[in-house]
């Protein structure tokens, strides 16, 4: 991870990153934002260097285009909107997971596309890797 924190937008000192590694079979990683990062055991065993290596800089790339604080800003607008919208449509409760989710994908979608195919590879790129 180390080049790739490097090189990205918004430089950060190295003692403020979080690394957690967690025990799952589930080959997955993610950025929680702040500066934290999860990378599960199954993701390192099964990976090749370069596989990692392309995992670590999509999600370094997330938090370098403040995908973790926008995401967090959404949840926080929908859950305001869901409890406003059952004051005035009681019942309303029914629905609004639906519209919730494609809300949340609308806006989901062209973060990871921003993450893959645009932040990443350059993130990569920068550090001297191949994309």
């Amino acid at each position: 991870m180390l080049p790739l924190l490097r090189v990205n937008n918004h430089p950060q000192h190295l003692e403020e990153i979080h690394v957690s590694i967690i025990d799952d079979p589930a080959i997955n990683a993610a950025s929680a934002g702040n500066r934290q990062y999860y990378v599960t055991t199954a993701l390192m065993n099964q990976a090749s260097d370069d596989q990692l290596r392309g995992v670590l800089a999509h999600e370094i790339a997330h938090e370098d285009l403040g995908h973790p604080m926008k995401a967090q800003i959404l949840g926080t607008g929908l859950g305001l909107g869901t409890a406003l919208l059952q004051k005035i449509i009681p019942g309303s409760s029914a629905v609004t997971p639906i519209a919730g989710t494609l809300i949340t994908a609308h806006y989901s979608r062209p973060m990871e596309v921003a993450a893959d195919h645009r932040h990443g590879v350059t993130l990569l790129q920068r550090a001297g890797y191949s994309k």
